[in-house]
């Protein structure tokens, strides 16, 4: 934008005061999400706020944009939440599937995303998860259930799934 590190913090410093956004540290990327108060604001001065973004989490919506952006470059085509897979990637005849794993969900939600994997026809299936935590509940809870084909997905840490994704 142009603007002097100073007057950028003090922008900052002042919406985070003012209750429209907060700072969220993801990817070793400082981010300020909206507030419903930030929200709201945007509303009356007549932007559109997506109201579906607030059923998933800031980090969850970053990497899945992150991802979308790696493989649009490459000449895929992404979609989010196509039969509510959060991402179908084809490119010709090929179709990648992915949910995206904060390790926030309960593991009955957890378990149904794994499951909604396994119904669609792709040649790739991801589980991705964005952190260490996340990735060893992930993998705990999936060892514990009796799925037909379970091993045909793939479960790695978003760090991994980026240096190498299946473009």
């Amino acid at each position: 934008m142009g603007l002097i590190p100073r007057d950028s913090g003090k922008i900052q410093n002042s919406l985070i005061e003012k209750d429209i956004v907060v700072s969220v540290t993801i990817d070793k990327k400082k981010l300020f999400e909206l507030t419903e108060k930030g929200r709201e604001r945007l509303l009356k001065l007549g932007f559109k706020v997506d109201s579906r973004e607030r059923n998933q989490g800031f980090e969850h919506r970053y990497f899945v944009e992150k991802i979308r952006d790696v493989f649009t470059r490459c000449g895929w085509f992404p979609f989010k939440e196509k039969s509510e897979i959060d991402l179908v990637i084809q490119k010709e005849d090929r179709t990648i599937v992915m949910e995206i794993e904060t390790g926030k969900n309960n593991p009955e939600q957890t378990e149904k995303n794994f499951e909604k994997l396994l119904k669609f026809k792709a040649n790739k299936k991801f589980v991705i998860a964005t952190n260490e935590t996340a990735l060893a509940k992930i993998r705990d809870l999936i060892a514990g259930l009796d799925l037909p084909q379970k091993e045909s997905i793939q479960i790695v840490h978003i760090r991994d799934y980026l240096k190498a994704p299946p473009v």
